[in-house]
């Protein structure tokens, strides 16, 4: 095992959407990846379980609305 939690520890999962950063892979992107990663670490640490990096303004409305509409499905199968 790589890791121990205690049994009282809460671990939370967080879902990371990411637009298009410049790498080794993708050397035309378009964000600095000092920056993006600076902007993952502060959204982690406000406790944002949802963090979405991207120049693309649509994704900031979608994804969020994507996230309710798949708990609702759950819970409406959940409950039968």
């Amino acid at each position: 095992m790589f890791f121990k939690i205690k049994d009282n520890s809460k671990l939370k999962i967080r879902k990371i959407i990411l637009g298009p950063f410049k790498s080794k892979l993708n050397p035309i992107g378009l964000m600095n990846p000092n920056s993006v990663a600076v902007r993952i670490i502060k959204m982690a640490q406000s406790n944002s379980s949802l963090i979405i990096i991207t120049p693309n303004p649509i994704t900031y409305f979608l994804m969020p609305l994507t996230e309710i509409l798949r708990s609702l499905y759950f819970q409406l199968f959940k409950s039968k």
